[in-house]
């Protein structure tokens, strides 16, 4: 009988095999957890989260490239889209929202995130990325009648 993982341990593993730019390995990492009924969300939250945390600590210190980080980046933001389609609308609401990065913000991790948990909390989101020019956020807020602009710094 094969135990559950501790999730200290997912995500230890993970951050390792992004770090050594394995996206195979990571994606062992993350099949491991959902064979292990690891949430979408929890996934989210107690891997994704942490290890985007621990690379920019990382690259801060210098202890990582600039390449590197950005790789372990892709890695992350290609196992998010394989994810966001796992994760069920609790209920349809009548609210919207239009997310995107302030200019010159590239880190839109976080903001995906976001994006992808309202979505499943049932808001439509128009999530428009990184580096957004504000008259377009407020453009898009206008044309879609958003309820709500969220914006990432």
């Amino acid at each position: 009988m094969q135990t559950r993982p501790e999730i200290e341990q997912l995500q230890a593993d993970y951050l390792r095999a992004v770090l050594s730019s394995s996206g195979r390995d990571a994606d062992r990492v993350i099949t491991t957890a959902l064979d292990h009924a690891v949430t979408p969300q929890r996934i989210y939250l107690d891997i994704f989260q942490p290890t985007a945390y621990a690379i920019g600590q990382l690259w801060q210190r210098n202890k990582v490239s600039v390449a590197q980080e950005h790789l372990a980046t892709a890695i992350v933001e290609r196992q998010m889209g394989e994810l966001r389609p796992l994760f069920r609308p609790l209920r349809e609401r009548q609210r919207s929202l239009v997310l995107g990065c302030v200019p010159d913000e590239w880190h839109r991790v976080g903001a995906r995130m976001v994006a992808d948990f309202l979505e499943a909390d049932g808001w439509t989101v128009h999530y428009l990325g990184a580096n957004v020019p504000l008259k377009d956020l407020v453009g898009m807020a206008r044309e879609t009648q958003a309820n709500m602009v969220g914006l990432s710094a």
